[in-house]
């Protein structure tokens, strides 16, 4: 469904999905609702959806202290400059970027990694001195 259809049908009082009468209150309709919801309960339960999407690869990076050092010397230099880091151990991956405005929708790949091991990682903070 496109977001003129989901926009046009909620300005005209309707179920955005499906075109039927919202309950009262409501936005969606009954039936788009218990959907919805059966939906959510799924992932709950850790039930992977009919309709789910791959699961991305977890990067090492998303663990990392180094990505939100504040001092210049701790500083990552794959996240603070995109410079691949000496004696990692990574794999190359493109990530999809999709960037919408009210009018258009554009869509390119950029370069990435994986990252499995790196010589730089922090786990926690480091410890100041006194």
């Amino acid at each position: 469904m496109s977001t003129e259809t989901y926009h046009r049908r909620r300005a005209e009082g309707k179920c955005p999905y499906c075109g039927g009468k919202p309950q009262r209150g409501r936005v969606t309709c009954q039936s788009c609702q218990d959907k919805q919801n059966a939906k959510n309960q799924s992932y709950k339960n850790d039930e992977a959806p009919t309709d789910a999407k791959k699961v991305k690869a977890h990067t090492l990076c998303w663990d990392c202290w180094r990505t939100i050092a504040r001092q210049p010397d701790q500083y990552c230099p794959w996240i603070h400059n995109f410079e691949p880091v000496e004696g990692w151990e990574a794999e190359r991956k493109d990530i999809k970027v999709v960037i919408t405005h009210k009018k258009y929708t554009h869509t390119h790949y950029e370069e990435s990694f994986t990252v499995k091991t790196c010589p730089l990682f922090m786990a926690e903070r480091p410890v100041q001195s006194a």
